[in-house]
């Protein structure tokens, strides 16, 4: 089965991979095959981990920089994911944010993408058109450029 979502091509394999990833108090981002005891007080939080979904990796990487992730794993793990300015877009303009993603997604900005917030958001509103399917949409869906 072949790693696809929203066009792109998961780098890292051709099989399709489940399991769950968790933060941990340390601020490391650890892979199991198994569910780990959300209730352990050495777990931050978990998420359920499907190669194939991009909606619930991007998930994971925004939340767990607001939670408080070494930078260093999320670019890792964003790099093996193939996660860039480009990408982001797609992002924003296909998933519905919980409240941590949209402030997780400042630090990505920062931290993996090496950008200041304006600077995204005005290089996303020239390339807007080209990303998102050739069609002009408004880049207020969900995500509030505003708070960052």
């Amino acid at each position: 089965m072949d790693q696809t979502q929203a066009g792109r091509k998961l780098k890292g394999g051709n099989m399709k991979e489940k399991g769950w990833y968790y933060l941990h108090v340390n601020g490391q981002i650890f892979y199991k095959r198994y569910k780990p005891e959300a209730d352990s007080p050495f777990v931050k939080r978990v998420w359920v981990f499907d190669s194939e979904d991009r909606g619930t990796l991007w998930k994971i990487i925004l939340e767990s920089l607001y939670l408080g992730a070494d930078p260093d794993r999320v670019y890792e793990l964003s790099a093996k994911w193939g996660f860039d300015f480009k990408d982001s877009l797609k992002m924003i303009s296909r998933v519905i944010p919980t409240e941590d993603m949209t402030r997780g997604l400042q630090l990505f900005i920062e931290r993996v993408l090496k950008m200041t917030t304006n600077d995204y958001w005005n290089k996303a509103g020239k390339e807007w058109k080209e990303i998102v399917y050739g069609e002009t949409q408004k880049m207020d869906i969900g995500f509030d450029k505003n708070i960052m």
